[in-house]
């Protein structure tokens, strides 16, 4: 079944029960992500608030992103690869 009305035939949307068929597991997994996202916010919460964690996060992913560009500008200018 589609979601788009102009690949559905007009008799089926009018029943409730295909249209909840179609609409209830997207709601489902919608709220599934955002349950999750927020107990993997909470919990990320916990892990970064010490501040002893950032003494090694942040120098480590300015560093990740400054080796990424470096190589992505070797590659565009044809240096590697």
């Amino acid at each position: 079944m589609a979601l788009f009305p102009q690949f559905v035939n007009s008799e089926i949307v009018a029943s409730v029960g295909a249209l909840s068929s179609v609409f209830l597991p997207i709601g489902l997994i919608a709220l599934i992500c955002f349950l999750a996202y927020g107990f993997l916010g909470q919990l990320s919460l916990q892990v970064f608030d010490e501040s002893k964690v950032f003494n090694w996060v942040v120098p480590g992913l300015g560093g990740f992103l400054l080796l990424t560009a470096t190589l992505g500008l070797l590659d565009a200018i044809g240096q590697i690869f």
